[in-house]
């Protein structure tokens, strides 16, 4: 149950990335393209990676995405969303679950890529219950395409 929300987060940060993007802005022969979006909601059905629960998220968050393309072909991307949640399962014995989230996600990128996905959240369930848990996503790939990633959930 800890881990149930993990999913939903995940695709919400995926949506923040797409949603709301100003216009680009030349800096040193970079573009930058950056948005901040607050009180955002977001509905969506959701699968745990970690738990393979399903069910319903209901998000309200505020978030900040910056991406910057170099004219080298080489990019960096950082993007976080705060905020809150309630997540409702599927399986009508699990408890609902509410709280606070922070949700970040790094991106560098040309030859070489690496990514960090790192999600924190704390709550408490219907139950009256106390959770919190993290969830962390790393990736490397070479220009060779070789592949180094792992994901942790505690």
């Amino acid at each position: 149950m800890r881990r149930f929300f993990v999913g939903a987060v995940v695709i919400a940060l995926a949506g923040v990335v797409v949603v709301g993007l100003m216009p680009a802005v030349a800096r040193g022969g970079a573009t930058v393209i950056s948005t901040v979006t607050r009180n955002e909601t977001a509905t969506m059905p959701f699968t745990n990676p970690c738990t393979g629960e399903t069910g319903t998220a209901d998000l309200v968050f505020t978030s900040i995405f910056v991406l910057t393309l170099r004219p080298n072909d080489t990019l960096s991307l950082a993007a976080q969303a705060i905020g809150y949640f309630t997540l409702v399962p599927d399986d009508p014995t699990a408890q609902t679950i509410t709280g606070h989230f922070v949700a970040t996600d790094t991106l560098g990128g040309g030859v070489n890529d690496v990514e960090t996905s790192v999600l924190t959240a704390q709550g408490t369930a219907s139950d009256g219950s106390k959770f919190s848990v993290q969830f962390i996503f790393h990736l490397n790939e070479t220009g060779t395409g070789v592949t180094f990633s792992f994901q942790k959930c505690a």
